[in-house]
């Protein structure tokens, strides 16, 4: 029995038997791609005729052909299938763009690094599917990511530099011959460079048709490499691979596109709040200096984290044995009690008895004493969204670029 698809569930509203909806999905592609599918016809036809394998040439035509082939009915391998599916995916994708101003970047692209531009629009489109709204950036001048967002009710543009290495485009390779740890050194050089020292970002690395097994051992190398001192505003890796779910039918198979995101992402962004105990066991000074926090307002806090608390310990919120107390800028409440100036720096506290928002800001200290964590019920609220178990929340190192 021959071996049909139904591509995706948005074209079975043609109606129509299965062999219907893959022409029209043909006919579509071939008038979205028409200016790409010119530009590529002499350089792919002249690899097609020396027998080159379907990686050397351009990719989009491979789909089209793989179309063809599971239309017919014929010796359809699970190659065609994920092509077809691929392809399917991939028109509702790029057809967004098609009557925007970026049209013509996008073509581009398409017809320059097909595969590149096909994984930052899967990844795009994920994290529409996390309720964020990424937009492409173009690429106007040298060094420039790939796409950025604001997280919900962020400040700051987060960028996402996309790395689509070529022995990840879905070519037939053992696991055994595929070096992880060297794709996410060479994925970091990039990074570097598109990303540099002051846009917050995450580098993306795409892979087409991949094992479950190698993706999870990209995830393993990228967490070893999430923490980069050298590059401060790196925000860690996201892994994004394709591949093919086929469930059987009685009369057809039914082949989706699926996407698997992993996170392996930078502890100084993403990661828990910590506060390390015991103090420092030190004399208690007798002494001590008496400040006031700076109140700040809800708007000033839209990227921050906010300690709250309550409890018969509570206030003060922390307690040391250093030389100095900070209150509440509104009713005095005494909320850090014997700390040091820079053992408390930038954390945003909202009194207990008041309410009020206020601040500890201090000059940076090299050498951060520790003050312990006082009991009460606390927990922090900050602009965090829940993303595959990890927290998506963060506060700039400093002004990013524009």
């Amino acid at each position: 029995m021959s071996i049909c698809t139904i591509i995706a569930k948005r074209y079975s509203k043609w109606g129509g038997n299965v062999n219907d909806s893959l022409d029209k999905l043909g006919q579509l592609s071939r008038s979205l791609f028409r200016d790409i599918l010119g530009a590529t016809a002499t350089r792919d036809q002249r690899c097609a005729s020396a027998g080159a394998p379907w990686w050397k040439r351009h990719r989009l035509r491979v789909l089209l052909e793989a179309l063809r082939i599971v239309g017919d009915g014929a010796q359809v391998g699970v190659l065609e299938l994920y092509f077809a599916a691929e392809l399917a995916a991939t028109v509702p994708l790029v057809r967004e763009y098609a009557t925007l101003p970026l049209w013509p970047h996008v073509v581009r692209a398409l017809t320059n690094e097909y595969t590149h531009t096909v994984g930052q629009l899967l990844f795009a489109s994920h994290l529409r599917t996390q309720g964020l709204s990424p937009e492409l950036v173009p690429n106007a001048t040298r060094g420039t990511p790939d796409l950025r967002f604001v997280l919900p009710h962020g400040q700051y543009p987060l960028f996402v530099e996309v790395y689509q290495p070529r022995d990840l485009d879905g070519r037939p390779i053992s696991l055994d011959s595929v070096r992880p740890e060297a794709i996410v050194r060479k994925a970091l050089g990039k990074a570097k460079e598109q990303l540099g020292r002051r846009r917050i970002g995450i580098l993306a690395i795409v892979g087409l048709n991949m094992a479950p097994q190698l993706i999870g051992a990209l995830e393993a190398a990228a967490r070893k490499y999430a923490d980069r001192p050298d590059m401060p505003s790196f925000a860690g890796f996201a892994v994004l691979g394709t591949g093919l779910r086929i469930v059987p039918g009685s009369a057809c198979a039914t082949s989706n596109l699926v996407l698997n995101v992993r996170y392996a992402l930078n502890d100084r962004y993403f990661g828990a709040i910590r506060f390390a105990t015991p103090v420092p066991a030190t004399a208690r000074i007798e002494r001590k200096d008496r400040r006031t926090l700076c109140e700040v307002s809800h708007d000033q806090t839209a990227c921050v984290a906010v300690l709250h608390s309550s409890g018969p310990d509570v206030p003060p919120f922390f307690r040391g044995q250093g030389p100095v107390d900070f209150a509440c800028p509104k009713c005095g409440v005494v909320l850090a009690d014997g700390v040091w100036l820079h053992s408390v720096d930038r954390v945003v506290v909202e009194c207990p008895k008041c309410f009020t928002l206020s601040r500890f800001t201090i000059p940076p200290a090299l050498v951060v004493p520790r003050v312990e964590l006082t009991g009460g019920s606390f927990y922090f609220s900050a602009p965090v969204d829940v993303r595959q178990g990890v927290v998506l929340g963060f506060g700039p190192v400093e002004q990013p670029e524009p």
